[in-house]
């Protein structure tokens, strides 16, 4: 750790800062060492915020939650936020890259936590609106001689209350659900359903359900798809046991009338065990402003996050916070 490098200082610890992981139109994250403890953070720096995600954050401090990623303080200072969480050095979309094709066996544990975190954002009240693999981070935990792996859900800046449900043009291109690119005057919860379908997919394919050149392309494809067109992909390329190709299919419906809710689909999970791990909270207070900024200004960025990234898997809004995690090989 290089002492002179600055340093946000909370209640109980101080961070000194490592370097910056990520940055765009809606600030910057930064890797950061808790002096006392050695834990890494990140901390997420950033210019404004919507009042779905900061009623979600204030809502996540002090719980637990087994497959959401830990939030331990919201602090603002002027026209800055500041977000310290749990840093994370991989996301679901790292491993697609690294390893190819997900086996069978480790998708059926994903889906069941990762359906979980997702019930756990509907049992709030909300919708998450951008599942996706960079979306999903992997924790790894020894426990017993044993690596566990822990699938938390991050990303909150899309989040929305389910009864304002009726921005369309929200997400990434190829997870959305036909109801969100229609027109449609109200979509529901169900759109991540979809969503983590669409998933699913692509860990045991390793290709996007829809694919196109552009996010025009891609859009249209899921607006012109018919169920059996689905219906025979999911058939003909998943390697799944035919339960979970079945819940599979439920979760890809265009009618999200016939649509599985995340309750439906937790109770089809039941029986697949997961891994979890406790949450701790601690409170920030507030940072030497100056110091940090201009601090920032002259940290590199990571090259691999320097690496070309695909418009089509941007979110489809601008200005929305990035986890620090997710920051690379986009």
């Amino acid at each position: 750790m290089n002492s002179d490098n600055p340093k946000i200082t909370t209640n109980q610890f101080t961070y000194t800062i490592l370097n910056k992981l990520g940055e765009g139109s809606f600030g910057v994250v930064l890797k950061c060492e808790n002096e006392q403890t050695n834990e890494i953070v990140a901390i997420k720096l950033q210019k404004s915020i919507n009042n779905n995600e900061l009623e979600m954050l204030n809502k996540m401090q002090g719980r637990n939650f087994k497959n959401l990623i830990k939030t331990y303080e919201l602090y603002q200072k002027d026209d800055m936020y500041y977000i310290v969480m749990e840093y994370c050095k991989e996301s679901l979309y790292d491993r697609i890259l690294s390893q190819g094709k997900v086996k069978p066996d480790d998708v059926r544990f994903i889906m069941k936590a990762i359906g979980n975190g997702i019930k756990e954002i509907h049992d709030l009240g909300y919708a998450h609106r951008d599942i996706k693999p960079e979306n999903i981070l992997i924790f790894q935990k020894e426990d017993a001689n044993n690596i566990q792996e822990i699938y938390k859900i991050c990303d909150f800046g899309t989040i929305k209350n389910i009864d304002l449900l009726k921005t369309q043009y929200v997400g990434t291109a190829y997870y959305q659900a036909p109801e969100q690119l229609n027109n449609s005057n109200q979509y529901s919860q169900k759109v991540d359903i979809w969503a983590f379908g669409a998933v699913i997919y692509e860990l045991l394919t390793q290709t996007t359900l829809f694919n196109g050149s552009t996010e025009d392309e891609v859009k249209q494809k899921i607006l012109n798809i018919t169920q059996s067109e689905i219906d025979q992909t999911i058939n003909n390329q998943v390697n799944l046991d035919r339960k979970y190709k079945t819940l599979l299919l439920n979760m890809l419906q265009i009618d999200p009338n016939k649509r599985h809710d995340i309750n439906k689909f937790v109770e089809d999970m039941k029986g697949q065990s997961q891994n979890v791990t406790r949450n701790q909270i601690q409170r920030i207070t507030q940072p030497n402003q100056n110091q940090v900024n201009n601090f920032i200004s002259d940290l590199p960025i990571p090259k691999d996050y320097q690496k070309q990234k695909n418009p089509q898997r941007s979110t489809c809004i601008s200005n929305l916070p990035n986890p620090a995690s997710l920051q690379k090989k986009k």
